[in-house]
């Protein structure tokens, strides 16, 4: 959230959140299709993605790089973490 507030205003980002309610895809379409009239770009992550702190641009040199084509990512499974010393 707070990476986002920060950028919306520069980079003019949109950011939609919604609870999971059993309909994450057909929402995340929803949302897709009302974006995408007006929208240069979408990109979709969920709540347990992790991503580096240099993604955003990174995105953004591939799809100027390759206009015509779906980025998609891959996924890697991460050994479980302690987040509290317990």
């Amino acid at each position: 959230d707070k990476c986002f507030k920060k950028s919306s205003d520069v980079l003019n980002i949109k950011y939609f959140w919604h609870p999971d309610s059993g309909f994450r895809d057909a929402v995340r379409n929803r949302g897709a299709s009302l974006s995408a009239k007006s929208a240069e770009a979408l990109i979709f992550l969920d709540s347990d993605i992790i991503v580096k702190g240099d993604w955003l641009s990174s995105y953004d040199e591939l799809r100027k790089k390759y206009p015509d084509v779906i980025i998609c990512g891959r996924y890697d499974f991460l050994k479980p973490m302690k987040i509290f010393p317990q």
